[in-house]
């Protein structure tokens, strides 16, 4: 295996929080059960869940060159095919030879749901699992936040400053990479323009609390230009065992996520900022979004808001799948 990608493998496993929470989800919910895990990379929870007990797992992976290490490892620690049985492909489309007690994901990236997990876990509830199955984690809460972190700033300074005056390179071509992408940065609530607001909660085995469609609005709390919204969460693998990624919070691999509005928006206290993201559908790895973004005193946001749910209420009737930009 390529020594890079081992390396980014370390990066989650060398989360003690994160390896310590799902250690005890596990223990609490896989012995004796039929488990599959979506998502196996190199295989630690799988092998968790064999050492809890469970009859056997069935680890779904895209990554064939991961699944085959996951395969070896395994087998190292004591479990064959007759334990792990290896499916290559995404969970969407594949099928599992039966329905499974309990359904192991670690599909979660700094936003959350940016790996698209709520769309594989909805599959994984028509198809995979028994009726009476369990999630680990069984919910997900996604938050928001208005902000201008400095280390996204400074990367806009190197490609779009830095390299021209330092070298005499000029960049700043580079600059529409850098604010399209999303940025897994450690964001500091001193970098915060508002309070965290909830975006998503997702409780897996209700398939409608996943939106599509979510409109926020987030007051400001202080003076200055923002940059755009960094994103937290709360994940719950079994109902005391929870992981929490918000800057207050123990540190985590995952820290928290930055995405940049198409250009930065100037805001002072009674003012809101309206946000609206809307997901794409698809079974794509990494989750699709279109963001429409306004600013304003906040009773005038307050009646666009109002204004555009009549349209996305008009839009769900009639099936209109058009985009208008807020």
């Amino acid at each position: 295996m390529d020594i890079r990608k081992l390396a980014d493998y370390k990066k989650m496993m060398v989360d003690d929080g994160r390896m310590t929470a799902y250690s005890q989800a596990i223990q609490k919910t896989c012995g004796d059960r039929v488990v599959c895990e979506i998502g196996v990379g190199l295989g630690p929870l799988s092998l968790m869940a064999l050492q809890a007990g469970a009859t056997r797992v069935y680890g779904i992976e895209l990554d064939k060159e991961a699944l085959d290490a996951a395969v070896g490892i395994l087998a190292a620690n004591g479990f064959g095919a007759d334990r792990f049985i290896p499916i290559e492909g995404l969970s969407t489309r594949v099928t599992l030879p039966e329905r499974v007690d309990v359904l192991l994901s670690e599909t979660l990236d700094s936003m959350g749901v940016g790996e698209n997990t709520a769309h594989y876990m909805v599959d994984a509830l028509e198809r995979h699992m028994k009726p009476e199955g369990v999630f680990v984690p069984g919910r997900l809460e996604c938050h928001v936040a208005l902000a201008s972190p400095e280390s996204y700033r400074a990367e806009r300074m190197f490609w779009g400053q830095h390299l021209s005056e330092a070298h005499g390179l000029d960049y700043s071509s580079a600059l529409p990479w850098v604010s399209e992408n999303k940025h897994t940065i450690q964001v500091e609530s001193t970098e915060l323009f508002s309070e965290w607001s909830l975006w998503q909660s997702i409780d897996f085995h209700q398939p409608s609390t996943w939106k599509r469609v979510t409109q926020l609005v987030l007051p400001v709390t202080r003076s200055g230009v923002v940059d755009g919204f960094a994103c937290a969460f709360d994940a719950e693998l079994t109902e005391d065992v929870h992981i929490r990624t918000f800057p207050h919070d123990p540190p985590t691999h995952w820290k928290q996520s930055f995405n940049a509005f198409p250009s930065p928006i100037e805001v002072a206290p009674g003012q809101s900022v309206y946000m609206e993201l809307e997901v794409a559908r698809g079974d794509h790895p990494s989750l699709q979004f279109e963001m429409r973004v306004t600013s304003g005193p906040s009773e005038e946001v307050a009646g666009l808001v109002a204004q555009r749910a009549r349209q996305l209420a008009v839009q769900t009737v009639l099936g209109d799948s058009s985009r208008t930009n807020a």
